[in-house]
């Protein structure tokens, strides 16, 4: 699967940098693994990283075996 997602989101007249991705989806152990060793730590190491995860995306980071439940998460790589 491959993709193209923004490189750098800049704003206020900056040039947008985009980048050609391959996606891997993640296992269910390894989505847990996300969640709990990946996401939980960048959220809780940002001012109310927790609280906007759990209310824009509906994910409690509390919790990362039932946060991985049901979501698709993918491993990017950029294509050469």
């Amino acid at each position: 699967m491959a993709a193209v997602v923004p490189l750098h989101v800049l704003f206020f007249g900056s040039i947008l940098k985009f980048l050609l991705v391959h996606g891997v989806p993640l296992d269910p152990t390894q989505r847990v693994e996300f969640f709990r060793d990946i996401l939980g730590p960048l959220a809780r190491s940002i001012p109310f990283g927790i609280w906007f995860i759990r209310v824009v995306d509906g994910v409690d980071l509390k919790h990362p075996v039932e946060a991985a439940k049901g979501r698709r998460v993918f491993e990017l790589n950029p294509l050469r």
